[in-house]
């Protein structure tokens, strides 16, 4: 298995190839617009020069950092049929019109809700135009996108949500199989319920309907919403060691808690994906791993929840899996990954080998850098503005 890691800020961009000569290929995100047209774009249409294709695009869950990038590419590359970058088997992304199986009936919506559902459209706009993260696309998103042209979307899970509820194992072919970690049920209902709140915020009793202006500002209004910073948490350092950490509570964003995380399964390895998961569905779906299947949780690779923020992973987590691999994104701000997480995995899992993988160099690496031996670690860095491939 190859992983490449392209530069996304604090965004998340993998493309990962399998098979006896890589030839075959899953993107996990696509970053913010700035990812795809710098570096992802390229590196597809060689894919495609190669008569090669994406097996799969995974799209965790809707966030700007996670979701600009794939925006940009189903944009460009039009219907299914003409693929103009490259062509897309399939599409996993959990959009408004997974949330909605109890809505069945034709609502026909007032003007006054009309209204809010077009000024949530355009506060969405205008937030992205600022920031250049979101392309010139006239209000459509990414679901309208994927309908509109006609990819398949969905169709492991009968075109309903990416859920383990429904589905935990997914055979893509003879060389790639995929776990399902996260969301539940549970997850997709607390984000559509906050949804349906902010829509009665507006108006309070907004009837909930069907159709792609729901879609649509559905996606504006969940990517618009500002990222915390990780602040305040602390470490005690134990003569110079990091072995005691006070995690913070678990991350409260239901946009996170809807995050795809997955185990890729090859014929030799696994990599585990965790997207911007939170840490308890993960710990309660790899322990009933563990019971049912009697499943080895030493992963080829981890790539660590939510770019190594603090309020994605536990030591509860960290005790159950083992990995030579660890992956962190985020170029450092808004603190994330967190110098305290990466600190405390050092010291906890100070007698395994292993290495640290960054796609950025952040100053506080060059401190580990300089104890790496002592901790049985090699910290890698990418150096430069460009994609990093790793093959395990």
């Amino acid at each position: 298995m190859k992983i490449e890691i392209f530069p996304a800020k604090i965004g998340d961009c993998f493309l990962i190839s399998y098979g006896n000569n890589y030839e075959k290929h899953i993107l996990i995100d696509g970053g913010y617009k700035e990812t795809y047209t710098k570096f992802l774009k390229k590196r597809l249409k060689e894919i495609n020069k190669l008569n090669q294709k994406l097996e799969l695009i995974i799209v965790t869950h809707i966030d700007q950092d996670h979701i600009g990038g794939i925006l940009s590419l189903v944009e460009e590359n039009g219907t299914k049929l003409e693929n103009n970058i490259i062509k897309i088997e399939e599409i996993w992304h959990n959009s408004y019109k997974h949330l909605q199986d109890d809505i069945r009936k034709k609502v026909i919506i007032t003007p006054k809700e009309l209204k809010v559902l077009e000024e949530i459209i355009s506060e969405g706009i205008s937030l992205e135009a600022e920031s250049g993260d979101i392309s010139s696309y006239q209000g459509s998103m990414l679901a309208s996108y994927i309908y509109e042209n006609n990819y398949k979307w969905n169709t492991q899970f009968e075109g309903k949500a990416i859920s383990v509820d429904f589905s935990k194992k997914i055979t893509i072919d003879d060389e790639l199989k995929i776990i399902l970690l996260s969301p539940s049920n549970k997850e997709l209902e607390e984000l559509k319920r906050e949804w349906e709140k902010e829509l009665k915020k507006r108006i309070l009793n907004f009837q909930l309907g069907e159709g792609k202006i729901f879609n649509d500002a559905f996606e504006f209004f969940l990517i618009r919403r500002d990222e915390e910073e990780e602040e305040g948490y602390t470490c005690s350092n134990n003569n110079g060691k990091w072995g005691e950490l006070d995690f913070p509570k678990e991350d409260k964003s239901k946009t996170n808690g809807s995050s795809i995380a997955v185990i890729l399964e090859t014929k030799n390895k696994k990599v585990l994906f965790l997207g911007d998961s939170k840490p308890s569905i993960i710990i309660e779906n790899l322990k009933k791993l563990v019971e049912e299947n009697n499943y080895s949780l030493k992963f080829d690779a981890v790539k660590i929840s939510h770019h190594g923020s603090l309020k994605n992973t536990n030591k509860e987590l960290l005790e159950l899996i083992e990995s030579e691999n660890w992956i962190f994104t985020g170029d450092g701000n808004r603190n994330k990954p967190s110098e305290k997480l990466v600190k405390y995995i050092l010291e906890t899992k100070k007698d395994k080998i292993k290495k640290l993988i960054f796609n950025y160099d952040i100053d506080w690496l060059k401190s580990l850098k300089e104890i790496q031996k002592e901790y049985n670690c090699e910290i890698k860095i990418n150096l430069k503005e460009e994609s990093k491939i790793f093959i395990l």
